[in-house]
């Protein structure tokens, strides 16, 4: 736990004062400063969490609105004698910003300016670029909790119903604003523990009244030990499939397109995370390997793509039987390859498209085991 003072403020702290209260944190303790400044705002129906530090895909807090709009952040605590912020804290929050499903994504530094690269490669992919002033305009907010100075920093703040007239109210001069409460932190394993690529779980709560315990008789004690005992007998030796394995014999549609959101979900962080091993519960043979090989190849160039699902995918199946099925797949993405010392390129490969899948049953359940974009009916290996 990180013991942060925040002093009586009547004024946003200029660039001095906030490098004064930083100036003795390491990188994580910076994380957790700027996810407490977050923290009263869970009061009005916000969220925060920190990722996990060692693998966190570029996102170090993530902040939802009531409405469930998410923002990513990506912060870097600068020495004085680092003057500018890189493109690099760029290139990860925008890899950050498809992984946890943000809609806005935001670089907090301590240092002094964004280099050219930085500012041109957040311009491009709708990044903000947050330096010491907005930290300390983030510091007023939190301690008034104002939502009000959030939008103006340009966070997405809910609609709420203005239930009584604004009224004037005199302030003397020695009432002071109250100090930011001290919130006891979980550990950054504790705390990332809520926070799941593709979904932030909802904390689950005991009711404050305890409920009457019943008596259960004996005999339903050795009923209920006599079927789990069956149960793990018949259920021996017989893994689960991996996750998003179509095990039906001749799936539906509604199945394969089940199948194949969860294929593209995969996708999108195996290509932004440099991870092949993602895509093995979802295609074999040429399909892996095709792919695998692809992405390695991209990260020996120091690259990655950063790829926006923006429509669902519609199915379109040709041929299905109990060897073999044909299908199509109606894809709409935006696609940018981030290299490092190199601004992000839009490729070539964006939606809509369409892409043909050849699917086989394997010991696992049916997989791709081939996939051709196809365009003007031509075939390219994706």
């Amino acid at each position: 736990m990180v013991g942060v003072s925040h002093d009586y403020l009547r004024e946003v702290p200029g660039s001095e004062a906030i490098k004064k209260r930083i100036e003795n944190l390491s990188g994580e303790q910076f994380e957790v400063f700027i996810a407490d400044l977050f923290k009263p705002f869970e009061a009005l129906g916000w969220k925060v969490w920190l990722t996990q530090g060692s693998s966190d895909f570029g996102g170090d807090i993530v902040f939802a609105n009531p409405d469930g709009y998410r923002h990513v952040f990506q912060c870097k605590l600068r020495s004085d004698t680092e003057k500018e912020e890189g493109i690099a804290a760029v290139q990860q929050v925008v890899a950050a910003k498809a992984i946890y499903k943000a809609k806005k994504a935001i670089v907090i530094t301590t240092a002094e300016s964004y280099s050219a690269s930085a500012r041109k490669l957040a311009e491009a992919n709708d990044v903000e670029l947050w330096a010491l002033r907005q930290i300390g305009l983030l510091y007023t907010a939190s301690i008034n909790r104002d939502e009000a100075l959030l939008a103006d920093m340009g966070l997405a703040v809910p609609k709420r119903e203005k239930k009584f007239e604004d009224e004037e109210i005199e302030i003397e001069e020695e009432v002071k604003i109250p100090a930011l409460p001290s919130f006891p932190r979980p550990t950054r394993t504790e705390q990332s523990a809520q926070l799941t690529l593709a979904h932030a779980p909802e904390p689950a709560f005991l009711d404050e009244e305890k409920k009457p315990k019943r008596r259960v008789r004996p005999l339903v004690w050795i009923a209920m030990a006599v079927v789990s005992i069956l149960l793990i007998a018949f259920f021996s030796g017989r893994p689960s499939p991996p996750k998003g394995i179509l095990t039906s014999k001749l799936p539906s549609d509604a199945e394969l397109l089940h199948f194949v959101k969860l294929h593209d979900q995969a996708w999108v962080k195996a290509q932004s995370s440099n991870s092949p091993e993602l895509l093995k519960p979802f295609r074999t043979g040429t399909a892996y390997e095709g792919a695998a090989k692809n992405i390695r190849a991209q990260a020996e160039r120091g690259c990655f793509f950063s790829i926006s699902i923006n429509k669902e995918p519609q199915v379109f199946v040709l041929n299905r039987s109990f060897e073999q099925i044909e299908v199509h797949f109606q894809k709409d993405w935006t696609i940018y390859e981030v290299c490092k010392n190199r601004t992000a390129w839009k490729l070539g490969l964006n939606g809509p498209f369409r892409v043909q899948y050849t699917m086989r049953p394997t010991s696992e359940g049916w997989k791709i085991s081939e996939a051709r974009e196809v365009r003007d009916s031509s075939a390219t290996q994706q």
